[in-house]
């Protein structure tokens, strides 16, 4: 398509962009549409809403997030980490925003809207926290005198510290995860690993005792016989019921039954229509 010594705009980008990414990103756009299409219409007739109301929703977004991904793509190292920086700082002040006016969804304040369209500012935060934490690691060799670990842990205490305030602990958990990965890649000290194991164990502990909701979720995982566990069999149930293969697309029955089976348990439906080995996929990729 473009010669190695093309210098355009368009033939850099051919020879320089991770393809391989960018196809495996392509792959699960398509696949999340395609999910989508099968288990969202019985959650729209639900809430009498049209029958695709949120498959044209996802295509709505999935136009300009194809687009961003394209630009961003064409930027160079230095542009990307100004942009990351604009993000990150941009991203923070409207989750505090969302905070402190955000409409209350089960519970949190996540989500800002702008004519009509809501927004979660979290998503956005987080490659452009991941972005600036793998830019400071890589300076340590260049520049050793700067206080990096220091810096790193400004950056996650003021993601983790507005995530916790929304409340959105499952971001945290992730976030964390993330995080503590990258130190991993970047050479943690001994110190570092313990002082971080220690915050992380007593982060946990503080939660249980003191956050009602994550109580519930780890007592609910000590002891599986007890409280109201619906929703996991039902989703264990979808599991068993499609096998490795699945039952085929739109044949499955749990996105009649749980609540919300075109996000939050969507994984559930593509396990009962397409199948064990389709899940495993979608996890290696």
């Amino acid at each position: 398509m473009f010669s190695r010594t093309d210098t355009s705009v368009l033939g850099e980008w051919w020879w320089t962009v991770d393809r391989t990414m960018m196809s495996v990103v392509l792959v699960l756009m398509g696949a999340g549409l395609l999910f989508s299409f099968s288990a969202s219409p019985p959650v729209a007739h639900r809430l009498g809403l049209s029958e695709y109301h949120f498959i044209l929703r996802h295509i709505v977004f999935l136009v300009p997030a194809l687009l961003v991904m394209f630009a961003t793509s064409l930027l160079d190292k230095r542009m990307l980490r100004r942009v990351a920086l604009f993000v990150f700082v941009a991203g923070l002040a409207l989750m505090v925003a969302a905070i402190m006016s955000g409409p209350v969804v089960k519970g949190a304040t996540r989500w800002v809207s702008f004519a009509g369209f809501s927004l979660q500012p979290s998503e956005f935060v987080k490659p452009a926290f991941i972005i600036l934490t793998a830019w400071l690691f890589s300076e340590r060799a260049n520049h050793p005198e700067m206080p990096i670990n220091a810096l790193v842990m400004i950056l996650y205490v003021l993601f983790v510290a507005t995530l916790v305030m929304q409340p959105d602990y499952g971001q945290t958990a992730l976030t964390t995860l993330v995080w503590l990965s990258l130190f991993f890649m970047a050479g943690l000290s001994m110190v570092w690993t313990s002082v971080i194991a220690g915050l992380s164990v007593a982060g946990l502990g503080l939660a249980y005792l003191f956050v009602p909701h994550v109580t519930a979720r780890i007592d609910k995982f000590l002891h599986p016989g007890t409280g109201d566990t619906f929703q996991v069999d039902t989703a264990l149930q979808a599991f068993a019921r499609g096998g490795w293969l699945g039952v085929g697309p739109g044949e499955g029955t749990v996105k009649r039954i749980l609540p919300d089976a075109h996000t939050d348990f969507i994984f559930a439906v593509i396990g009962e229509e397409f199948g064990v080995v389709v899940c495993l996929i979608l996890l290696g990729l």
